[in-house]
């Protein structure tokens, strides 16, 4: 194992093209590599298709099925939830705090509202389709009350310009088949059934099967409550100038492939297994997944290949915290296949002006990595508290290069701001037996 450590150092300015004599590593070499431009012929195609599935008209269509026998779902429109008019959701299958709903297709129009009601002590509302078609979401979805919502739908979940979350809870959107729970159970969209009349606890897990469909979310802005967790699980997880806030909370993207079953703890962790091929997960056109609150919150990435184009991944402490103890959350990213960011793309995890609290991590396991056109990889303190260290496990070979007409450079940084006293942190490189190549301005460097 190889591994280069870049402890905290003098300070100098690498992302300004005039300054470029700091810790540097330069190396070069030829290598072979895979057309990017392929790649993003395939994701053109399938992002062009998309488009044209969303601007399609869609029929608001929230059928349920006859699945649950006495305790189907039912649907009440024209009620006023929240000071407008809604559709709720009511019904279903109540097992101790889990309430279930089941669809034959459950979609959301354009300027439509749809509410689940939240009965007394419901924690965990479960939702599956169990018909053909995937499920657009195009106006509002939201509970009536504080519980977490799941949506189940293997053939594919595709949120729109319009969409929009009213969720005090946490939210899972997942193409799994079935959710999995301790005693057995599986709530099963491919191969439904009513919950049995037992004791069911909280889920712990999501059972995939052969092909599952992709989490598609375009130009949306996507919100929950502080504190809560969203995870967007497919199938292919792709954001496409999309927003995804969670202030102090967690963001979890990725996906399977084939079949296999991702670990739950409720709805706050998630656990991907190691020996199960994964689906990519890709960030493009401005796409942003923001935790950044006074008291931090995580990102996690799990899947095959992870791409970033014009993105930005951004956990860490805002100005006005006031917790003197605070520590940013983590930014972890864990792919079994290659990690490319290209055009700006940015993953950081920084701490702004008048923050107390020091920075959280950033860990970035991949097979290859390439960070080119201005991308970086950054922990940042522009406070008193520490800056967070920076970790990149690569199996295969590092590529940092190039650097944009306004004087980006594409690197990995750790930093610590003027007229402050919080020390950066450290960079470590563990590159087994692959090539570091650093090429055109391409940087790692520690700044103070």
């Amino acid at each position: 194992m190889k591994c280069v450590r870049f402890p905290f150092a003098h300070k100098t300015n690498p992302l300004s093209s005039k300054h470029y004599n700091t810790n540097y590593l330069i190396a070069s070499r030829t290598r072979d590599t895979i057309s990017l431009m392929q790649l993003g012929l395939v994701a053109l195609l399938e992002v062009s298709s998309l488009w044209l599935l969303l601007a399609l008209p869609t029929i608001a269509q929230i059928t349920p099925d006859s699945t649950l026998g006495n305790e189907n779902s039912q649907v009440t429109p024209n009620q006023t939830i929240r000071g407008a008019v809604a559709d709720l959701i009511e019904g279903g299958a109540i097992r101790d705090s889990n309430l279930f709903h089941s669809f034959i297709e459950f979609n959301v129009s354009n300027g439509q509202r749809v509410y689940f009601a939240n009965p007394d002590g419901i924690t965990n509302i479960l939702t599956r389709v169990t018909g053909s078609t995937l499920s657009q979401i195009l106006g509002t979805l939201g509970v009536n009350g504080s519980a977490n919502l799941f949506l189940l739908n293997p053939n594919g979940i595709a949120f729109g310009s319009s969409s929009r979350l009213d969720v005090a809870g946490s939210f899972v959107a997942s193409t799994a088949d079935s959710a999995v729970f301790d005693n057995g159970f599986n709530f099963s969209a491919s191969d439904p059934n009513a919950p049995p009349l037992l004791t069911i606890n909280i889920p712990i897990g999501l059972q995939y099967g052969s092909n599952p469909g992709s989490v598609n979310v375009i130009g949306a802005t996507l919100g929950i409550d502080t504190g809560q967790t969203m995870a967007l699980l497919g199938g292919e997880v792709n954001l496409n100038g999309a927003t995804l806030q969670v202030p102090g909370g967690r963001v979890k993207l990725g996906g399977l492939s084939s079949p296999g079953t991702v670990a739950l703890d409720g709805a706050t962790s998630v656990s991907f297994p190691d020996r199960v091929q994964r689906a990519n997960v890709s960030l493009s056109n401005g796409s942003l997944v923001d935790v950044t609150n006074v008291n931090g919150g995580t990102i996690a990435i799990n899947g095959a290949n992870f791409d970033m184009s014009q993105s930005t991944l951004q956990a860490g402490l805002t100005s006005g915290t006031s917790i003197s103890d605070a520590v940013a959350g983590n930014i972890t990213i864990n792919t079994n296949g290659n990690t490319n960011l290209s055009d700006k793309s940015l993953i950081a995890n920084d701490i702004e002006t008048n923050a107390i609290g020091n920075g959280g991590f950033i860990q970035l396991t991949t097979r290859d990595l390439t960070i080119t056109g201005g991308s970086r990889v950054q922990t940042v303190t522009n406070s008193n508290g520490a800056s967070g260290d920076i970790e990149i496990n690569a199996k295969g070979t590092i590529d940092i290069s190039g650097f944009t007409e306004d004087g980006l450079f594409s690197g990995i940084l750790t930093r610590s701001a003027a007229d402050t006293s919080g020390p950066g942190g450290n960079i470590t490189i563990n590159n087994g037996f692959g090539n570091l190549n650093l090429a055109n301005r391409g940087f790692i460097g520690t700044v103070t």
